[in-house]
């Protein structure tokens, strides 16, 4: 019994990591995504500070911008958004991009908590 467990198990595994194996369609999709997340985060910052860049704003976003997308795109690509087809979103999507979302939320709240303590030269990300 344990045995089988353990094959079936296996298989499973292999069968989902085949699943996520790149392919050019999602190469393409995660490269789009990345021009997305550092957009947001620059349009972000703007917003915040009224329009207005000043020259902290512009150190952080230098140091921050590239963790932030790497991040997220990592996130997105594991929670299977790079996989899907663009041709065929649906509604159901949807829960799986809030899904996605809210995990990279989590994780950067969790960085921007843990991390300063452990690491004092941290720059948080704002």
């Amino acid at each position: 019994m344990p045995l089988s467990f353990l094959a079936s198990t296996a298989v499973a595994i292999r069968a989902r990591l085949r699943a996520r194996r790149p392919t050019r369609e999602s190469i393409v999709i995660a490269g789009a995504l990345a021009l997305v997340f550092g957009a947001c985060y620059l349009a972000a910052f703007f917003i915040r500070s009224e329009l207005l860049l000043r020259g902290a704003d512009a150190n952080t976003i230098v140091q921050t911008i590239g963790w932030v997308v790497a991040c997220k795109l990592a996130i997105f690509y594991v929670r299977g958004i790079c996989h899907k087809p663009v041709r065929a979103i649906r509604f159901e999507d949807l829960s799986s991009l809030v899904r996605a979302t809210t995990t990279a939320l989590l994780v950067f709240v969790a960085v921007n908590f843990y991390f300063p303590k452990v690491f004092p030269d941290w720059v948080q990300i704002p």
